[in-house]
């Protein structure tokens, strides 16, 4: 005989049961009376108050999953299938996925109504331009409510002729709110939209694909390109979309191959030319070339940003400036070589009162080349600083050693947590003695830069 807890579990073994459905059954299950031989409690139960269990959509947004639920919940309740597919209300939020036959997909749309949609398709080589169709068609009529759409495609030539008859419905959407579009292959596919939009549009993610259309703008809050080839994006229409969006709050750029588009005689024009993002709290620019870089940081203003991430080469200069000119800091990842140790040292040593965790990558590959210790001396003006992470990092144990001893004899500074150790050999002794003054030790993996040996008397 099964408990109203039990049931529960039933139906949620990964995520055992969220807070507010876990008192509710508590609490149902606790005043329901003793049940007679043979019986489920689940007859003892009538529909409002099987409806009340089940109806937590509008209060978690966790319990929206309770939709992928729905068929185990009918193999349990022929009651509980019957209330909830007469019950509009309960269809608030559902997922469509890419492996959902087309008569499965059909019936769960029509029960759906007004509900919002999710469309997550991954599409692989295997999948044949008829049966991708299929779901496009299926979801065209219902266009007009899709919220989320995230694709995963293999970009074969298929795939591209159902985006772009498909997108164009999407576009006109005033529910769409995510945009995500990513090929794993070498195959990019290349979509064509102008002249639509997406008025709703708040978050966008391109992966390696190539789009042709009327960028969105205005309300859009987190915009990430990666491998994008960029002949369809100038520098003057990029800056257009970081001036005209004002509630950006996420910008994440990555490999970019060329720099035609960029022109560096703009970077002359900075003083006139500012993209002010009051909002902007997470910059990423990774693997980008010193131009494309240096354009996107000197020709904006971001008076709130909490994670700044540069690993460009020959960068530490301009990302460092921009560090020192944010007192709302939290994380810096910054990627140089040791020559430039200096400028890194010159920004750290700027007062950074949030600067919670520093990740440092090193270019060296010359073993030969140590960071001397003016580069953690510098560390300690970083009052808040209680995790670092060292990348491909020529280190020198006693400076290491002698900075975390240091920093716990200041008041005021927060002692060092946590050390993230990747591609750096650590020598038992090192580890013990930093182990030993309360730091939490993590090594990615033992190979790369080690520790030189005669440190390890340190």
């Amino acid at each position: 005989m099964l408990s109203l807890l039990t049931f529960a579990r039933y139906l949620f073994p990964s995520h055992i049961l969220f807070s507010n459905l876990l008192h509710r059954l508590q609490s149902m299950d606790s005043a329901l009376p003793k049940p007679q031989s043979g019986a489920c409690f689940i007859d003892r139960l009538n529909n409002d108050t099987l409806y009340n269990i089940f109806d937590t959509g509008n209060e978690d947004a966790k319990c929206q999953q309770l939709l992928h639920e729905s068929e185990r919940i009918a193999q349990v309740s022929r009651r509980w299938r019957t209330l909830a597919e007469g019950s509009p209300r309960l269809w608030n939020y559902i997922i469509i996925d890419s492996y959902h036959k087309p008569a499965r997909t059909g019936r769960w749309l029509a029960l759906s109504g007004r509900a919002n949609l999710t469309i997550n398709w991954s599409w692989s080589l295997k999948e044949s331009q008829k049966e991708m169709q299929s779901q496009a068609e299926l979801l065209k009529p219902h266009a007009w409510r899709v919220q989320i759409f995230r694709l995963v495609t293999e970009g074969t030539q298929a795939t591209e002729m159902v985006l772009n008859d498909f997108l164009p419905y999407l576009s006109a959407s005033t529910t769409i709110r995510t945009l995500h579009l990513e090929a794993t292959s070498q195959v990019r596919p290349s979509i064509q939209l102008k002249g639509h939009t997406f008025p709703a549009l708040c978050e966008l993610q391109l992966t390696n694909i190539d789009i042709s259309w009327d960028w969105p703008r205005g309300i859009l809050e987190s915009l990430s390109i990666q491998h994008m080839c960029r002949y369809n994006l100038s520098w003057e229409e990029f800056f257009s979309i970081l001036s005209e969006s004002p509630n950006l709050n996420r910008l994440k750029l990555q490999g970019m191959e060329t720099t035609q588009a960029w022109p560096s005689v703009i970077v002359g024009e900075r003083e006139e030319r500012l993209a002010s993002l009051p909002r902007l709290q997470v910059l990423h620019l990774s693997f980008l070339l010193r131009e494309q870089a240096s354009l996107v940081l000197e020709h904006i203003r971001a008076p709130a940003l909490s994670e700044l991430v540069v690993t460009c080469h020959d960068m530490p200069d301009i990302a460092a400036a921009i560090a020192t000119a944010s007192s709302t800091l939290r994380s810096l990842t910054l990627r140089f070589a040791p020559r430039a140790e200096s400028t890194v040292v010159s920004a750290l040593s700027h007062a950074l009162p949030c600067l919670e965790h520093i990740t440092l990558f090193s270019n060296a590959w010359d073993g030969r080349e140590v960071m001397d210790g003016s580069f953690f001396k510098a560390i300690d003006t970083c009052r808040a600083l209680v995790s670092l992470r060292l990348r491909d990092f020529p280190l020198n144990g006693q400076h290491l050693i002698s900075m975390v001893k240091r920093r716990r004899g200041i008041q005021g500074c927060s002692p060092i947590k946590r050390i993230e150790f990747e591609n750096t050999l650590l020598w038992p002794r090192l580890r013990n003695r930093l182990v030993e003054l309360g730091v939490q030790i993590i090594n990615a993996d033992d190979k790369g830069w080690s520790i030189r040996e005669d440190d390890e008397s340190s």
